[in-house]
């Protein structure tokens, strides 16, 4: 099939059921773009509109491996639809195609940017290009076109971004700092890169995100380790450089330096034990105190090191402490910058829940603020929902002091619940709502769902909880976010009491209900 570019979307007629074909874009005998695709114009269950504004003006061949005839029509807008009883009410998904990692967290003139792992083909994972969304308040996001597509060097895989807001990497244009992103090329994930390995690389907009060029000098930093990926970058006021943290290999990470953004020299190698992947390091104040910062190096799997980071060397104060529990959080990344005045880390997970056969798969979490706070003889990192999300709520309904059971009925909607309850040792309580069910135990401090097990995190036998449920599960917050259990589960909203339980006592309920976004 021959295709004058001339429109920014292809119509690609895909089916959950149909083989995983190779689509080839070919300029004469070149390679200039491939992706896998389940093409299947005979019985489709719905129509890809795939992105190719980065090859418009251009005379290409397409093909596909196994071949097939192709009719593909192009069209000037993305025609998918956006309602779906399966779409999370208050959390981020893409319109269409599969979605994980976040990426290149930061802010620009006031608007924060979410890049994500993106692949426009399919509702499952490959191909990865860099999804981009838009928002102003955190919460509800405006979908752009694809920031970074594949290319020779491999397909997109995770990273970072950086405002740089001196021009030390020189790319700027001298009217307003250049964004930067890093991100891993993986080399071998295409035919396009076949017999590549795995580089780091760079990408940057002079136009403050809305269009982005490959680095001429990539790959910044070539194959290092046998699994190097992920590169997050952080500015270090100290030392005034930046300091780049890379998975390298098993539990390994590499923390990296440079000057000028462009080149960077190894530090240190540092394990975190029953982790890998997606490394996120960053300063906290511990108890809000100002004077006493400590550095937090952690994983996909959200165990983390605390300790303390000179510019040069991490020294671990404390052995490996664990944020997350349960089934529906990965790769939590967080923001390069907020806005002016904003000192928050706040960071954002991929909710790795996969969602029935629909055009879309997964989605983020809600963005929390993270906090460091001593407890007893350690330090301990918090996550937080960020105050932003009171906005959306609605219909706001209290319940103080009572005896269990206790039963309030909800809609199909989404809510924030804050649960307190008080016990003896022998305690114990059920909370059931929407087809979950977690238990919580007084004498062995814990909470469950499913197969997970997470702390209760008692203070003086009081239990303190806050659920977010959407469609595609609940987010449970322990103890002031010591503790963050993930319950991927679509939600069944024919079984809508919320009903409490047991031998504790229910000292707080609050239930919030929100408004889609």
């Amino acid at each position: 099939m021959q295709l004058h570019c001339e429109q920014p979307f292809l119509e690609c007629p895909v089916s959950y059921t149909a083989r995983s074909k190779r689509l080839e874009f070919l300029d004469g005998d070149t390679l200039v773009y491939d992706l896998d695709i389940p093409l299947d114009p005979l019985h489709p269950d719905y129509v890809v509109y795939l992105p190719i504004r980065h090859l418009l003006g251009r005379t290409l061949t397409l093909r596909t491996v196994p071949e097939m005839p192709l009719t593909l029509r192009q069209t000037a807008e993305d025609e998918a639809p956006r309602a779906s009883r399966l779409r999370p009410k208050f959390h981020y998904t893409a319109k269409q195609g599969w979605l994980n990692d976040p990426n290149g967290l930061c802010t620009v003139d006031g608007t924060y940017h979410l890049f994500y792992q993106y692949n426009p083909a399919s509702s499952n994972w490959g191909n990865m290009h860099w999804g981009h969304a838009v928002s102003t308040d955190l919460l509800r996001w405006e979908e752009r076109e694809p920031a970074l597509y594949p290319d020779e060097l491999g397909t997109m895989f995770s990273g970072s971004a950086v405002v740089d807001f001196d021009n030390r990497s020189g790319l700027g244009d001298g009217i307003r700092p250049p964004l930067l992103l890093y991100y891993t090329a993986a080399g071998g994930a295409s035919a396009l890169s076949a017999e590549k390995k795995a580089s780091q690389c760079l990408a940057y907009s002079t136009d403050g995100g809305l269009t982005f060029r490959k680095y001429e000098g990539n790959p910044i930093i070539p194959y290092f380790a046998e699994e190097n990926r992920d590169p997050k970058v952080i500015y270090h006021p100290e030392t005034d450089r930046y300091i780049l943290a890379l998975f390298l290999n098993k539990h390994d990470y590499g923390l990296f330096a440079s000057d000028n953004l462009l080149d960077w020299s190894l530090l240190q190698v540092i394990a975190i034990d029953e982790d890998w992947e997606c490394p996120d390091f960053y300063p906290l104040p511990l108890d809000g105190d100002g004077t006493n910062i400590k550095w937090v190096l952690i994983g996909a799997y959200d165990r983390y090191l605390v300790g303390s980071f000179d510019g040069y060397s991490f020294r671990a104060e404390q052995s490996a402490g664990r944020l997350h529990v349960g089934n529906a959080s990965y790769a939590a990344q967080s923001w390069f910058n907020l806005r002016e005045g904003d000192s928050r880390r706040v960071r954002i997970a991929w909710n790795n829940h996969a969602l029935p056969a629909a055009p879309f798969n997964m989605s983020m979490n809600i963005p929390c603020e993270m906090t460091l706070r001593t407890v007893g003889d350690r330090m301990v990192l918090c996550a937080n929902p960020i105050a932003e999300l009171r906005d959306l709520y609605q219909e706001i309904h209290q319940t103080d002091s009572r005896p269990l059971p206790c039963r309030e009925t909800l809609r199909e909607a989404g809510y924030d619940l804050q649960i307190e309850l008080s016990g003896d040792a022998a305690g114990t309580a059920d909370i059931r709502v929407f087809g979950l069910h977690w238990h919580l135990d007084w004498s062995s401090d814990t909470i469950s769902w499913d197969d997970f097990t997470a702390p209760l995190c008692l203070e003086n036998g009081r239990a303190s909880l806050r659920i977010l449920l959407d469609t595609t599960g609940a987010e449970v917050f322990i103890g002031g976010g010591q503790c963050l259990l993930t319950c991927g589960q679509m939600l069944d909203y024919n079984l809508c009491d919320l009903e409490l339980s047991g031998t504790a006592v229910l000292e707080h309920l609050q239930i919030a209900e929100l408004k889609a976004v």
